[in-house]
């Protein structure tokens, strides 16, 4: 059953409050991706083994033009896999891959180099990360 004639649509027969409510809920929704990134942004949460693997994906692939995680084992921690006996991220490619110009961005800046022995807590090249490829898409998902 079709209840306006074809071609007419909703903020025809509605008017502008149509238009104006769309409009006030795009804005609610930036509004809130801004909340989000406000808030989740400043955290440099400690590295953790699941954001380790990534993270080492990212940086052998910029650093080294490698998927060989060799160099990084001390990063690593639980989550890795090793693959005819070379180690490797036992992740998905796609938020690495993701990171790869966000993290050559970073380098080409003057971010230092990612050793294989960093501390645990501080380290703002995985903040940088964790930032782009994770809390900003996330809060986009409105």
């Amino acid at each position: 059953m079709q209840l306006l004639a074809p071609g007419v649509g909703p903020e025809v027969v509605v008017g502008h409050g149509l238009r104006f409510a769309t409009r006030s809920l795009r804005a609610r929704s930036w509004a809130l991706v801004l909340a989000i990134v406000v808030v989740l942004a400043p955290i440099v949460a400690p590295r953790t083994a699941q954001p380790a693997s990534r993270y080492a994906l990212t940086v052998a692939i910029v650093d080294h033009r490698t998927i060989d995680l060799g160099r990084y084992e001390g990063l690593l921690g639980i989550d890795h896999a090793i693959y005819r006996g070379h180690l490797r991220s036992d992740k998905g490619p796609g938020q690495p891959l993701l990171g790869v110009p966000l993290y050559a961005i970073a380098r080409a800046l003057g971010a230092p180099a990612v050793k294989p022995k960093m501390a645990v807590r501080g380290d703002l090249s995985l903040w940088w990360l964790t930032v782009t490829t994770a809390t900003i898409p996330f809060a986009r998902l409105h």
